[in-house]
């Protein structure tokens, strides 16, 4: 039995070298604590998310909140506004968003696919800081004029996770 034991230490079965290869691809390089893969599936993953988020967005975003939407931007501007009795500057600090400083149609089409783009380029592999941060300031300011549309958990997991 004592010869049996021993001789199994030798035997490398082929799942073991398949989990050992997935293994040093997730470490790295031997005596490098390397994290690229499982940093680059995290930001794609991110990126996925985003790309999904924001292709809602191109296609949800006029009829819901456009000039002709169901509630419209300018409209929810003007009440926020009238909530800080016309202090913009407060109200603008308080809810920011790039819509303040334009929110017809066409920049509220141009953030989605802006946003979609850049997503896709996440996903693609362009995995960086300015990038992710350009995707939270878009996704952020839809989310904080988005009133009821944009209310749900979901979307603000986005923008904790896209944070970090």
């Amino acid at each position: 039995m004592a010869d049996d034991a021993q001789g199994t230490e030798d035997f490398d079965p082929p799942l073991r070298r398949a989990l050992l290869r997935v293994h040093r691809l997730l470490a790295g390089p031997p005596g490098e604590h390397g994290v690229r893969l499982t940093r680059a599936l995290l930001l794609r993953s991110l990126g996925l998310v985003y790309l999904v988020a924001f292709l809602v967005a191109v296609v949800q975003l006029l009829p819901l909140l456009g000039s002709e939407g169901l509630t419209p931007v300018g409209a929810h501007l003007e009440r926020v506004v009238a909530y800080y009795y016309g202090d913009r500057s407060t109200a603008m600090a308080e809810h920011p968003s790039l819509f303040w400083f334009d929110h017809g149609d066409a920049s509220l089409q141009a953030v989605a696919v802006i946003g979609a783009v850049l997503a896709l380029a996440v996903v693609l592999g362009v995995e960086n800081g300015l990038v992710m941060l350009i995707l939270w300031v878009l996704y952020s300011s839809i989310v904080n004029v988005g009133q009821r549309w944009y209310a749900f958990g979901w979307e603000t997991q986005l923008l904790e996770t896209g944070f970090i």
